[in-house]
């Protein structure tokens, strides 16, 4: 199953992401050696009303995943409404620990390679409507499985984003690798907020 099947609607979303988290924590100890906990991003404590989430200690340059990419304009024929509203960035990173990492895949779904820089560019505003508290406490206080599913995993449009859709174009808006569904793992932060997403 490929990453992008696992985000159309099935019911299998949250099982899928566990079983991937799961599987790149065997990679890292088994393959590398790793022998640490498995870190987590609790978004819940940088996107507050008080809060700047470009200033949360998880873009820290020295001990993070470094900032966002510097702002880039959308090509003029975008169409207005795949556009992340609030975008910031679009450019590579340029600072921490994976500014000079090179990206291979994609974009979507190519596996022909191209090479390029690790981008993000960060959405505050959609941060902060889908990765709250609040939106936290909406899918908790769901009845049932189904209608938490629905509230995590949301729907096709970006005013139905759901939590998940918050960290992806939360930090990835349109130009951002973890915006791109197919590549999203190359985003180096996408699996401490999945992590995240499968503690729910």
């Amino acid at each position: 199953m490929s990453s992008l099947d696992s985000h159309v609607p099935q019911g299998h979303f949250l099982p899928w992401h566990r079983f991937m988290t799961a599987t790149y924590e065997q990679a890292l100890r088994n393959e590398c050696g790793y022998e640490g906990a498995q870190p987590y991003w609790d978004w819940t404590l940088d996107v507050t009303p008080s809060s700047k989430f470009a200033d949360s200690p998880v873009w820290d340059s020295k001990f993070g995943f470094g900032g966002n990419g510097p702002f880039v304009s959308l090509p003029s024929d975008t169409n207005p409404l795949s556009i992340v509203p609030g975008r910031t960035g679009g450019g590579c990173v340029t600072d921490g620990p994976f500014k000079d990492m090179v990206i291979r895949l994609g974009p979507l779904g190519s596996l022909d390679g191209n090479p390029r820089c690790l981008t993000r560019d960060f959405s505050p505003y959609f941060a902060g409507r889908y990765l709250g508290a609040n939106a936290t406490a909406q899918a908790m206080n769901q009845s049932d499985y189904g209608w938490f599913d629905k509230v995590i995993e949301g729907g096709p449009s970006f005013d139905a984003s759901g939590t998940h859709g918050g960290g992806h174009f939360g930090v990835g808006g349109n130009l951002g690798v973890m915006g791109d569904l197919y590549n999203s793992p190359s985003g180096t932060a996408m699996l401490t907020s999945n992590l995240f997403l499968t503690l729910y």
